[in-house]
């Protein structure tokens, strides 16, 4: 079923994204390359959630009990989402402050 893939497709990305946030939090270093792809994964999480509200727009359509199996997917998913978004929310802005920090530790040295 179609709603079945959109749930799968939604998992990977919001595990993919999870890592990602996980793997620039550790890093030392933020690169362009990275903020990149940070930027991608916000996007990807963004159409995700489009997906999910049209598809609770239209779980009605389906029977009783796909209907509240999608509600309890999405209803599950959401909070996972804007957790990956609020932490990349996080490590950007915790590198604009560690970029800031060393323009400022630059600056002092000269």
């Amino acid at each position: 079923m179609v709603q079945f893939e959109i749930i799968d497709v939604s998992v990977v990305i919001i595990k993919d994204s999870y890592r990602l946030a996980n793997i620039i939090r550790e890093s030392d270093k933020v690169n362009g390359e990275l903020r990149q792809a940070v930027m991608h994964k916000a996007n990807e999480l963004n159409i995700v959630c489009t997906i999910l509200e049209h598809l609770r727009t239209f779980a009605h359509r389906v029977t009783v009990a796909d209907e509240a199996f999608i509600i309890a997917n999405i209803n599950s998913i959401t909070p996972i989402i804007e957790n990956i978004r609020k932490t990349l929310q996080d490590v950007d802005r915790d590198r604009n402050l560690f970029g800031r920090l060393l323009m400022k530790d630059d600056e002092h040295r000269r």
